[in-house]
């Protein structure tokens, strides 16, 4: 009963600063806000779970559970057998890792913290979680897995929530092609659909033990998904802006301004509305010292040498 109250007091207090971070317009109210509602959500179900349902089965539970058993068969068992050994908890901090070492091989050491610890939290949250609730496994009749700890909420759906959430926005925010970000975030979607619905048909979870494991890691994913907004912040760009961590100009002129290369754009005269390079356009008598222009034409700019200009000549 503790548990309940500390839950709906963290509800309470998660509601009430979305609002006043909503009321003083702060970047971070709609993330917030989403925190908020996921835990209201999540400190409803377990309270159903503890108060009506005594931690047995609540609602639909007993009838998905015993339709998903007369469905059962050995080609679909052994796939989703597999899913649910390879999208495990053990599974998807190796997935992390993995990533993480590839963000600092990129030299993105924030992203790189953000994705260890968004796999961190979610392992503190399942051993948490479930040693408060201490909800018993459905009966051994309908499982075709061994699993020893809790139910309640399942660690597999909870982990591949936040760890292929977190590893999808990371691909998003590093501004490849729009095709290649949406195939992250359907393949992400997706395997958390999957995974969590390996756990139901094999027997091992109540189906609110998986709705509760997908909202509790929602409230630590979209944790995770302010921290990455907040270094893109920091950065002092967008994040659709970058490629690796180069600009798209950056990767044509190595960095350098595109003037120093002799690659400026002409501008045109101010008082012909003509470009530099239509001597043929332009009248003699519109442009000053014979229709040279000071700086430029001469292969100067602001009595400087022209970068580009003396590039050419030492070839």
């Amino acid at each position: 009963m503790l548990v309940l109250v500390a839950q709906d007091g963290a509800a309470v207090v998660a509601v009430v600063a979305a609002v006043a971070l909503l009321l003083v317009g702060h970047r971070l109210a709609v993330h917030t806000g989403i925190v908020a509602v996921l835990v209201a959500a999540h400190a409803a179900l377990s309270s159903v779970v503890v108060v009506v349902g005594h931690l047995g089965p609540v609602g639909p539970d007993r009838a998905v559970a015993d339709e998903l058993v007369r469905l059962r068969s050995s080609a679909a068992t052994g796939i989703l057998t597999v899913v649910g050994t390879v999208g495990d908890t053990v599974g998807m901090a190796v997935l992390a890792a993995v990533v993480g070492a590839l963000l600092l091989w990129r030299r993105r050491v924030g992203d790189a913290v953000v994705m260890i610890g968004a796999v961190a939290g979610a392992g503190l949250l399942i051993v948490g979680l479930k040693q408060a609730v201490a909800r018993p496994r459905p009966p051994e009749a309908l499982r075709l897995a061994v699993e020893t700890t809790y139910s309640f909420p399942s660690g597999h759906a909870l982990s591949s929530v936040v760890v292929l959430g977190t590893a999808a926005a990371i691909v998003v925010r590093l501004g490849w092609r729009p095709a290649l970000s949406g195939v992250a975030v359907t393949v992400a979607s997706g395997a958390v659909a999957i995974i969590g619905f390996s756990r139901v048909y094999l027997g091992v979870h109540w189906p609110t033990d998986v709705l509760d494991g997908w909202l509790t890691g929602g409230v630590w994913l979209t944790v995770c998904l302010a921290a990455l907004s907040e270094l893109d912040r920091r950065r002092g760009r967008p994040a659709q802006a970058q490629r690796g961590d180069l600009t798209p100009r950056d990767a044509v002129t190595g960095g350098a301004h595109p003037g120093s290369l002799g690659l400026s754009r002409p501008r045109d005269s101010p008082a012909t509305g003509c470009a530099p390079a239509d001597s043929g356009a332009c009248p003699s008598s519109s442009r000053p010292h014979g229709g040279a222009r000071p700086g430029r034409d001469a292969g100067t700019h602001a009595g400087r040498p022209h970068r580009g200009r003396e590039w050419q000549q030492s070839l």
